[in-house]
């Protein structure tokens, strides 16, 4: 859940109180005034008066006066309360993640991108430690890392974005999200493809052609790459269990 969706979701919650609360105000006037006031009140007895003198009536008259203006009452709209913002609300449903494991201070990811590498790899079927180990080979956690063509976390070539687009909707391979979510797709498809980490790897690395042309071709089926990747992946294996 966003930090957006989270207010919306206290407002909603802060709303349903102020209506609860003004309905339980309204049953219990209602109430009292049922209680107090529905019982008949007997009259008291006239007291007899002396006789009055009638007098002519007589008509008080105001002196017109051209600048008055009639004062007109207004009732003020009442202001909505903003919710109040609970600031540590974040850092518990952190602290809780983390106590759970969902969460490690150990990968140099923030808890948003924790969440967001765990959603994409579980919808993609890929790893989470092999997509970790995947980042630290390609930018050692830098958001920001290029070379040449390639851009972000996973390194992804810009020959790929009209295919990513189509197929997963991804418009900026600078954008931090969408280059992880981009990475772990192409992990997926070349391992649904070669059913292999270390040949889906080593794909990852050269290109389907390049992989071909200078390793398969050769009879290797690892390279230092792949290699260095899985035992990235096996040390965060360890941390993730």
């Amino acid at each position: 859940m966003t930090r957006m969706e989270r207010r919306r979701r206290r407002r909603r919650i802060l709303r349903i109180k102020l209506a609860t609360t003004a309905a339980v105000l309204a049953l219990t006037t209602a109430s009292i005034v049922a209680l107090t006031g529905g019982a008949a009140e007997t009259a008291p007895e006239p007291t007899p008066q002396p006789p009055t003198l009638q007098a002519e009536p007589v008509l008080l008259v105001a002196e017109h006066d051209s600048t008055y203006q009639p004062v007109q009452m207004t009732a003020e709209p009442v202001q909505e309360p903003e919710p109040v913002e609970e600031e540590d609300e974040n850092e518990k449903i952190e602290a809780a993640l983390l106590e759970q494991g969902y969460l490690h201070e150990e990968i140099p990811l923030d808890f948003d991108l924790q969440c967001h590498l765990i959603a994409v790899c579980e919808e993609y079927g890929v790893p989470q430690s092999v997509a970790l180990g995947v980042i630290q080979a390609e930018s050692s956690f830098t958001a920001t890392a290029s070379n040449g063509s390639c851009y972000g976390y996973m390194q992804i070539n810009s020959i790929n974005s009209e295919w990513l687009a189509e197929k997963i909707g991804v418009t900026d391979l600078t954008d931090p999200y969408q280059n992880i979510r981009s990475g772990v797709f192409i992990l997926s498809d070349l391992y649904g493809k070669y059913g292999d980490w270390h040949k889906a790897l080593i794909c990852y690395n050269y290109g389907e052609g390049g992989a071909q042309e200078h390793v398969f071709s050769k009879g290797y089926t690892t390279t230092s790459y792949s290699r260095t990747v899985m035992e990235y992946a096996d040390a965060w294996a360890e941390v993730l269990a």
